[in-house]
């Protein structure tokens, strides 16, 4: 911000009442940057009202991510409106009409179009044309991966473009998730996530708001937005430094349009080619460090625009954070978004400020002749309808940007700061004991429906025991990721296996007393304890175990 005093609150007032002015604009990604810019002018002109405040810190939040009695009551709620079948309230029509009214008006990624609009243009059939061409050779690579992983022809035919029904398959190759998932643990995530999860309400707020113009999600409590909150909710246990932050609805949602998210997500925020655990974290300091480096970068490459746009109040923060965030989603046209994701699952978080450097000087002629409102409409609202050019020409740039900024060492952020890294291990909420009382108010008052309790009950017994589990602290390194994919074996575990009650039957082990020391008085293994039932009128829950931790619950439907 400017050193004067009145500019700076003029920049700030009139940033704010532009952006809440123009709702096309204003996303839930920038009420925190906007929040700070207002704290910052109100210090600096000491408005009534801020004169006690003398520096501004987060306010910091419980960090377990473990529920309260009253969360857990809520989160059970918001879950049964999505496994209920009642709650869905679609118009009921015939298969023909609904082929007619809905898939006649969605485009080839899945998004729904107002009447009489065009899905398609000619770089759209140029672009399915190309694919066509090139499906032989992504097909080749793809049975011989171990072979191609890594070479320089696999990055030339991602530059490319990957056809769209291999993008799922390589997404997957490039990010190793079958190398790094563990059988049996987002299971017990999930359903350990209607009990535990702090942070359902807010999930379920954002699912309404998520790309209901695709297919997948414009249902309300429909089975893929049944998926997103499962997935968000059984990550914010998982990585409790983390828990839930508004934006990672929409890079889940992109995630389940094409397979499985919730490993693929985690590997994007733990690794350490893309680490986006540090745009999220509270204080958000890989984002500002990012939009540190890029405005280094404008200063260098850029100085004209840079000082155009400072002249104007149109600063980083107010541009760049969706930008960084989301990888470009909803920012620039969904086929172009596609062809930035295929690159950045490939190459990292190089390609956020290299694409952000792309996207400026492409239009460096134009954005010099726009104001402020101009600007921001351009930058937030115009470009994700039109670019202006072609998909391959964007990337095409994008590559010699990349490859210009590599020769300048511009091309690397400076070093991440420890903030921006976990702290605690995550999965360490699958070795901690279930609060009986928070279990017990969250299933007996919120789960009276006979059907929702037998499917619970279900769920959970059909969970096997004798799966391993592992806490984790990051995936495995990008070293590793350039073996072959034939000789990657899942995440060795980190844990024991938890015996469950019914392997201490199978195993006939001592039954001959209640202590609570690991072995009993016959040296063997101390039996399972039982908590005394809780019973509702038509269920009864039992909570079971064992000598250092829970094995397994219990809904039994009577």
């Amino acid at each position: 911000l400017s050193s004067s005093v009145a500019t700076k609150q003029s920049i700030v007032e009139r940033s704010v009442n532009n952006l809440y002015h123009n709702s096309t604009c204003l996303s839930n990604i920038l009420i925190p940057t906007l929040y700070f810019l207002q704290i910052a002018a109100a210090m600096s002109t000491k408005s009534p009202g801020f004169e006690h405040i003398d520096s501004f810190s987060p306010v910091e939040e419980e960090s377990d991510g473990i529920a309260s009695a009253h969360e857990a009551a809520e989160s059970a709620e918001i879950f049964r409106k999505y496994e209920s079948t009642e709650t869905i309230n679609v118009p009921r029509r015939s298969a023909e009409e609904l082929d007619f009214d809905i898939y006649s008006r969605t485009d080839r990624f899945g998004f729904t179009h107002d009447k009489g609009q065009t899905l398609g243009s000619n770089e759209d059939d140029r672009a399915k044309m190309a694919e066509l061409r090139r499906e032989h050779k992504w097909l080749k690579m793809l049975l011989r991966w171990s072979k191609y992983q890594g070479s320089p022809r696999l990055k030339r035919s991602i530059y490319k473009g990957v056809p769209q029904k291999f993008r799922a398959e390589v997404w997957r190759r490039l990010l190793n998730i079958d190398g790094q998932k563990v059988f049996g643990t987002y299971d017990k995530l999930r359903l350990r996530a209607r009990l535990c999860a702090k942070d359902t309400k807010q999930i379920d707020l954002d699912i309404n708001r998520t790309y209901r113009n695709h297919v997948f999600f414009r249902q309300r409590y429909g089975i893929k937005q049944r998926s997103l909150l499962n997935v968000l909710a059984a990550y914010s246990l998982f990585n409790r430094d983390l828990g839930y932050c508004q934006g990672m609805n929409h890079l889940a949602a992109l995630l389940l349009m094409y397979f499985d998210a919730f490993w693929a997500l985690h590997i994007l925020m733990c690794d350490n080619a893309h680490a986006m655990h540090g745009f999220f974290m509270p204080g958000f300091p890989k984002l500002l460090r990012f939009q540190q480096h890029h405005d280094a970068i404008l200063k260098k490459r850029l100085p004209n625009l840079r000082a155009h746009l400072e002249s104007q109040g149109v600063h980083s923060a107010l541009y760049t954070t969706k930008w960084f965030f989301q990888c470009f989603l909803d920012r620039v046209p969904f086929s172009l978004a596609l062809r930035l994701w295929d690159i950045y699952m490939l190459e990292g978080d190089v390609v956020l400020t290299a694409m952000a450097f792309t996207i400026l000087k492409l239009h460096e002629k134009y954005l010099m002749k726009l104001n402020f409102e101009q600007t921001m409409e351009f930058l937030q609202v115009r470009l994700e309808k039109s670019f202006g050019t072609v998909n391959d020409n964007v990337i095409e740039a994008l590559r010699h940007t990349m490859a210009s900024l590599r020769r300048k060492k511009l091309l690397q952020a400076p070093p991440a700061v420890r903030l921006e890294t976990p702290v605690e291990p995550v999965g360490t909420i699958l070795t901690e004991r279930f609060d009986p009382e928070v279990c017990s108010m969250s299933v007996n008052l919120h789960t009276s429906k006979e059907s929702y309790l037998d499917q619970v009950g279900s769920s959970l017994r059909d969970i096997r025991s004798k799966e391993s589990d592992a806490i984790f602290t990051t995936p495995k390194s990008r070293q590793q990721l350039n073996g072959p994919l034939e000789s990657n074996s899942p995440t060795k575990s980190g844990l024991a296996h938890v015996p469950s009650y019914y392997d201490n039957l199978q195993k006939g082990f001592c039954h001959c007393s209640d202590c609570s020391d690991s072995r009993c008085k016959h040296d063997k293994v101390a039996p399972v304890t039982q908590t005394p039932p809780l019973t509702t009128d038509n269920c009864t829950f039992r909570i079971e175990t064992g000598p250092d931790h829970i094995t397994r619950i219990r809904i039994d439907a009577q």
